[in-house]
């Protein structure tokens, strides 16, 4: 559950669209589907996130945090992805969110 004021949600491989959610707003991504997310500029977001079956990425999200707080690079993010089972790819649509 989103609990900010404004979320986007990119989701290419549903509708390759941006979805903007609003506090108390829940989206769900099917298994295996792309999807992205990030608050909207300017804009702080706390959200939950739920994994089922339930895998151990604890330590993903705090390799986020580091790469966020300076403290480790995207390339670190990227060594990780069997792991953690996130794989990134390219998205023309994430990539032009913001411009």
């Amino acid at each position: 559950m989103y609990t900010g004021s404004r979320f986007e949600a990119g989701a290419p491989a549903i509708g390759a669209r941006f979805r903007a959610l609003r506090k108390g707003d829940a989206l769900f991504v099917p298994p295996n589907t792309p999807h992205a997310f990030a608050p909207a500029d300017g804009q702080e977001a706390d959200f939950l996130v739920v994994i089922t079956p339930g895998k151990p990425r604890f330590d993903y999200y705090r390799l986020l945090d580091r790469v966020h707080q300076g403290d480790a690079t995207w390339q670190d993010v990227g060594a990780t992805q069997d792991r953690y089972d996130n794989h990134y790819v390219d998205s023309p649509v994430w990539a032009g969110r913001r411009g």
